[in-house]
């Protein structure tokens, strides 16, 4: 039952779970909140975490904040409020002209939920600190729209200066002022690995909204792709963060200078996408796009400018590295797209002319087989180069064998 408890100090708001029918001391002993303080202007902080609050607790307890608009710090999260009360919550915080700190997580929202909330915050003028319940980082259309409104929302609020939103009692703030100061020049920043993924999504779109002079990206695990095809690192890659990651190499991209992305084994959805954002990234020297050849390339997908196959023997395609000729193309065209690019997946480039030299090119037709990794190595005494490759149980023994007699036959 729901108790406003009187006695001559002070009235006092509990959430009261009993059966008894009778007060015990632990809930006697917790404090609450003195009223009173409220019709004075002297409550600035309510703190009611964990108190087993639902809609009808914080239905009630809006009306005094509303009324008495004195409260600067709120803290209602880990209570039970997912409906009525989460609409009340969201007039309060567009409304009130002195909140500047809010937590909120742990209430069991819906998307809903979630998303009333983070626009009530983008139409806040007041707050400094926020913590929001955002749920789980999917690749589902609406929750995405969710985060990247939020995220380029914040862009615009006139004193937000940090916000979290996870699950776990232990929150993590994201600073917004370094990067609103142009201070940012790596992502991910430093001290964010145990954000959550929303978090990390969030923080992204606003970077893309804000435009940093970013120079270095790096998206999920490191890899050495000329000595170890990346598998493991593409099966703990999550793609929850690819949009995001677009959103980011489209907006604030142009001066980033390294880029490595893990891709998640046989990511497909926004893998063509992917590869056609990094054009943007005209200063681009070095890129990682490890599990590239696991990705799936649809050629439908391509742009029209990528359908060329360069200087590759047309024999090599017609045989069994058919199913890889999209990989190829995409390949070759990103690499076109971006001429001050020095090294793909460890592979020194070199200049255009070298682009087009046989141990290059069937170099980078191995980026394009499954389970494959390469590598030119000098040979002893400075005598002829050695071709260095690591092929794991499950590679493509035939198209590897097949672009070896690249080199023994050249581009014919």
């Amino acid at each position: 039952m729901k108790n406003i408890v009187s006695n001559a100090a002070a009235r006092i708001f509990y959430r009261i779970h009993c059966t008894t029918g009778a007060f015990s001391a632990t809930d006697l002993l917790r404090p609450g909140i003195d009223f009173g303080h409220f019709k004075t202007g002297h409550l600035t902080t309510v703190d009611l975490s964990k108190r087993g609050l639902d809609d009808d607790d914080f239905v009630f307890l809006e009306e005094w904040l509303r009324r008495y608009d004195c409260v600067t710090d709120l803290n209602i999260s880990w209570n039970f409020m997912s409906r009525d009360g989460i609409r009340k919550l969201t007039r309060h915080i567009k409304e009130s002209k002195v909140l500047t700190k809010l937590n909120c997580v742990g209430l069991p929202v819906t998307l809903e939920g979630s998303s009333l909330l983070a626009r009530a915050v983008v139409e806040n003028h007041t707050l400094r600190q926020v913590a929001l319940p955002l749920g789980h980082c999917h690749d589902t259309t609406e929750r995405q729209q969710m985060i990247q409104q939020f995220g380029m929302g914040l862009a615009s609020h006139p004193t937000l200066q940090s916000f979290a939103c996870t699950r776990t009692p232990n929150l993590e703030y994201a600073g917004l002022n370094d990067v609103r100061e142009n201070k940012i020049r790596a992502f991910p920043p430093e001290r964010s690995g145990g954000w959550p993924r929303t978090q990390v999504a969030v923080y992204m779109w606003f970077l893309a909204a804000t435009k940093p002079d970013l120079e270095r990206l790096t998206l999920g695990g490191s890899g050495k792709p000329k000595v170890d095809y990346p598998k493991e690192v593409c099966q703990s890659a999550n793609p929850d963060l690819i949009p995001a990651t677009l959103g980011v190499l489209h907006d604030a991209g142009h001066r980033l200078q390294q880029v490595s992305i893990a891709l998640p084994l046989h990511y497909a959805s926004r893998a063509m996408e992917l590869l056609r954002v990094l054009t943007v990234c005209v200063s681009l020297r070095t890129l990682k796009l490890l599990g590239f050849a696991s990705a799936t390339f649809k050629d439908s997908q391509l742009p029209p400018e990528w359908t060329s196959i360069g200087n590759a023997p047309r024999w090599l395609f017609e045989d069994r590295l058919q199913r890889k000729r999209t990989h190829w193309q995409a390949l070759h065209g990103l690499l076109a797209a971006l001429p001050h690019l020095e090294q793909f997946n460890d592979l020194a480039l070199g200049g255009p002319s070298m682009r087009e030299s046989p141990e290059l090119t069937c170099l980078l037709l191995m980026q394009c087989v499954e389970g494959v990794a390469t590598d030119l190595a000098n040979g002893a005494g400075g005598g002829e180069a050695l071709l260095k490759a690591n092929l794991q149980a499950d590679a493509d023994v035939d198209a590897f064998c097949d672009i070896l007699r690249l080199l023994s036959r050249g581009l014919k």
